[in-house]
């Protein structure tokens, strides 16, 4: 009998409860414990777009800016209304000297926002 192959992506449940345990990590300021917890549930589940803005606010947090932005860039891909990538990117892009993506980030969240 054939094993079944594993799957890759964890059900939505999953999901939340792997993104509460991150979050609690980086709220009790282990961010790099936080970090690392969120990089490797991405790699088992890359299209989530919670982690992937959950990762980019903790590596924001840390000073690592640019690999913050290319996360919270990610989370906007999967999750255009992402709520809290649309609040943390543009603090990030100003940080690294992108004031025009940064106020092009602004008015999507505003749209998004008003259409909300």
């Amino acid at each position: 009998a054939a094993e079944e192959p594993e799957r890759r992506f964890t059900p939505h449940s999953r999901s939340v409860a792997d993104a509460a345990r991150v979050r609690a990590l980086a709220d009790a300021g282990r961010l790099d414990e936080a970090a690392d917890a969120a990089a490797e549930l991405l790699r088992a589940g890359p299209a989530d777009a919670n982690l992937q803005s959950l990762l980019g606010v903790v590596l924001a947090a840390r000073g690592d800016d640019a690999r913050a932005a290319e996360h919270l860039r990610r989370a906007l891909y999967l999750d255009p209304e992402c709520e809290e990538a649309l609040a943390h990117l543009p603090l990030v892009l100003e940080r690294l000297g992108e004031g025009a993506a940064a106020a092009r980030v602004r008015r999507r969240a505003r749209r998004a926002e008003e259409a909300g």
